[in-house]
């Protein structure tokens, strides 16, 4: 007979919802034990709950019983891979004071935190007044994908950390990245947007969680990603006189992954996005037809076979264009590939890594690069889709 203070659920959701929940927790935190550990908390759902302090991620899945209780799961990486070779259907914990017993099949285990439930920092991820909300396709948030390349990872220009979204008009909005070499930009029509979106910093972090969650297919059905920008509140004590103190602005995002309802809360980076209209050239100028899966293969052969793919010279004459690479060696490689244009001779050097990263980003069979001169910045476009935009600057030959 199962004790009434149980919590049963299946294994697999078990799992599915702390391996979510992990997802933002950083493996090497040493300094606040709390940050390490999974909150799990049985009311009426199983609910499983990690954060960083910067970005938080709690999975809900169905569970059995009447049981409510909160604890802590610390380790929480050693429990899933035990339940998971014990082969059991099922998951049953049971709470009490300071521990939890787990037993799944003929698997039993008893953990024990030393930490309060109540020590876990949930009510800072809270957002207390909506400034916009919107509802995001997968579609579009896998968008995302395409200009996430370009995001910045240097620690010293912070602000260029995530992705910076703003209206533009109507029901438009514009989603942009870069790291100072690059630039990607995609726009995005979101016709039930309401409220007001200056422009927001999503950090690198956030979207990178939010890719992995959705994966790369389409389903079957969309349901869409609720998605809420506002403050976060952090509230005194009624007997306290110290004054309110605002929160950072957050953004939360709601969706299904698999058979988990998920809500990814995070902090957004607090900082001005520079103008990055001014870099974007016009598409005047020198002008190149490129087929894509041609180019791509010319830059992998010519730093053979390497990932990391360093500066590449392109020559251009009236039949084609040459892609060629020197190395410190003394080793040097050409490949010759079709290019339409009607200028005249030119030649211009791009980091080769960047080129297959705008290249990957544009889709489609071709692609366009413009520009004026070789020291300026290159536009990149794909004919055939006008809502994204790749601007690349060129490195010296």
């Amino acid at each position: 007979m199962q004790n009434s203070e149980a919590i049963s659920l299946s294994s697999s959701d078990f799992r599915h919802a702390i391996s979510l929940a992990g997802k933002c927790i950083e493996r090497n935190n040493k300094t606040i034990p709390t940050l390490s550990m999974i909150h799990a908390r049985a009311n009426g759902v199983f609910e499983a709950t990690g954060t960083d302090l910067d970005v938080l991620v709690s999975a809900s899945v169905p569970r059995a019983g009447s049981a409510e209780a909160t604890f802590l799961i610390p380790d929480y990486r050693s429990i899933i891979g035990a339940v998971k070779a014990g082969g059991g259907s099922d998951v049953t914990l049971e709470p009490a004071e300071g521990k939890f017993a787990l037993a799944s099949d003929t698997l039993s285990v008893e953990v024990v935190s030393n930490i309060a439930a109540d020590d876990f920092p949930l009510s800072g991820q809270l957002i207390a007044h909506d400034e916009f909300t919107a509802t995001l396709s997968h579609e579009q948030l896998r968008s995302l994908r395409r200009i996430a390349a370009s995001i910045s990872k240097a620690e010293t220009r912070y602000y260029l950390n995530g992705i910076y979204l703003h209206h533009i008009d109507g029901t438009t909005f514009r989603a942009v990245a870069t790291d100072g070499h690059r630039l990607s930009v995609i726009d995005l029509e979101i016709p039930d947007a309401s409220g007001a979106l200056e422009g927001i910093i999503i950090p690198r972090k956030a979207i990178r969680l939010l890719l992995e969650m959705i994966g790369n297919k389409a389903g079957a059905a969309d349901p869409g990603i609720a998605f809420r920008v506002g403050t976060g509140m952090l509230r005194n004590r009624e007997d306290s006189t110290a004054p309110e103190r605002k929160g950072v602005s957050r953004a939360h995002f709601s969706l299904r992954a698999g058979n988990a309802s998920v809500t990814l809360a995070t902090k957004l980076i607090d900082g001005t996005y520079p103008d990055y209209a001014r870099v974007i050239p016009s598409e005047s100028g020198r002008s190149f037809l490129f087929k894509s899966a041609e180019f791509r293969r010319a830059l992998e052969a010519v730093s053979f076979g390497s990932k990391d793919v360093r500066a590449v010279r392109l020559d251009f004459d009236s039949e084609g264009a040459t892609v060629s690479a020197k190395y410190v060696s003394g080793i040097a490689s050409a490949v010759r590939i079709s290019c339409q244009h009607s200028g005249e001779p030119w030649e211009v050097g791009f980091s080769g890594s960047h080129l297959i990263d705008m290249i990957d980003a544009a889709g489609g069979d071709e692609f366009v690069l413009s520009a004026a001169d070789a020291t300026g910045p290159a536009l990149i476009k794909n004919p055939a889709d006008p809502d994204w935009t790749g601007v690349l600057m060129p490195c010296r030959l």
